[in-house]
């Protein structure tokens, strides 16, 4: 088995944007030395805030600070991201990241962590 663990941040000004607005980014898993295959992989969310709001794999922040201009964080980490939310291109494993802000601001996520398992198929 092959464990991955990355860190992802991400903060930008949001002047002049019409709001909510929301991006949206593929974290990605560094290559693996063989191509991970369906059955054969996890997804590990170990933590993350986001400016205002924010999901990983579908799975949404849950503890806010105050409506506007917070940093919203995960509530039971880890969280194990469902399978079916993790996308498999070449010899590594995608995650769609989605990230809500409310406030004129900025908007932007710190301290994502993932940890990427995938191991050979047998």
């Amino acid at each position: 088995m092959v464990e991955q663990t990355k860190e992802y941040d991400y903060y930008v000004s949001d002047d002049g944007l019409s709001l909510p607005y929301t991006l949206t980014t593929n974290l990605v898993s560094d290559d693996f030395a063989f191509t991970p295959t369906p059955g054969n992989y996890e997804v590990i969310i170990n933590g993350g805030q986001f400016d205002d709001a924010g999901s990983i794999g579908g799975i949404s922040t849950t503890i806010f600070g105050s409506p506007c201009g917070a940093w919203a964080t995960f509530a039971d980490l880890p969280i194990v991201v469902p399978a079916d939310q993790v996308s498999i291109v070449g010899n590594h494993l995608e995650v769609v990241l989605t990230c809500t802000d409310n406030c004129p601001v900025a908007i932007g996520w710190q301290n994502v962590s993932i940890t990427w398992f995938a191991w050979p198929a047998p």
